[in-house]
């Protein structure tokens, strides 16, 4: 295995590469990259390109921020049905977003989940409480709406829904969330949380409900999850 080596220009009218040849590169066609999760730090006064799956690039500074140039398949839309949520008074999951690979994570990146059905209730007085989570629903809570009754009250039958929240990476371990859009919701509370996650594992984003009485039935009947920024 050849010794780990760097190439760098010593002109400032030329880009500046670190190469390192232990498997990252080849000659026979261009610059091929190793995945790799977490690369070395950047040197002072340069900036690394790797790519951390293999099919997405980042571009890395010496201040430990990356930024993604283009995202590999862990950062494509995740659309679909969801669950139908009846009988239950627990906590159950209800549409599942994208899967944010270890290490995925930076600061400035924003993700956007948006999730809708129908919902049926026998009394105005029954709620559903919706939750966003990262790492499933016994993850870290990223948003959580106050109880919520559905259309201002009274009973509805197979009356639609719509939920969308975004989450932005202040820093690599640290979010900011908020619901922008709850059609047909009145919950008790509604404001942007923060919360602190880890960045070290592969984890999904997803949407929880808990109805307040088993005769509350909630079906999620589509939904997508991206990556906004």
């Amino acid at each position: 295995m050849p010794t780990p080596e760097q190439i760098k220009s010593t002109t400032t009218d030329l880009p500046v590469w670190g190469v390192d040849n232990t498997g990252n590169t080849k000659q026979d066609g261009g610059l091929w990259l190793k995945s790799n999760a977490t690369p070395a730090p950047t040197e002072a006064g340069y900036a690394q390109l790797y790519s951390p799956d293999g099919a997405g690039l980042r571009i890395a500074t010496p201040n430990g921020a990356s930024a993604l140039l283009t995202p590999g398949p862990a950062y494509a839309a995740v659309t679909g049905a969801g669950a139908t949520v009846t009988g239950v008074t627990a906590k159950t999951l209800l549409a599942s977003g994208m899967t944010i690979p270890s290490g995925g994570f930076a600061a400035g990146q924003l993700y956007r989940l948006c999730a809708w059905g129908t919902v049926t209730t026998t009394a105005g007085a029954q709620t559903v409480t919706l939750e966003t989570y990262l790492g499933g629903i016994a993850g870290t809570a990223l948003i959580q709406l106050g109880a919520a009754t559905v259309n201002a009250g009274g009973a509805v039958t197979g009356a639609a829904w719509l939920y969308r929240t975004e989450i932005e990476l202040l820093t690599a371990t640290g979010t900011a969330a908020w619901c922008d859009l709850a059609l047909n919701f009145f919950p008790t509370s509604v404001t942007q949380q923060s919360a602190t996650i880890t960045n070290a594992s592969a984890q999904q984003i997803v949407l929880a409900v808990t109805p307040s009485a088993a005769a509350v039935s909630m079906t999620c009947t589509g939904s997508y999850c991206q990556r906004v920024l």
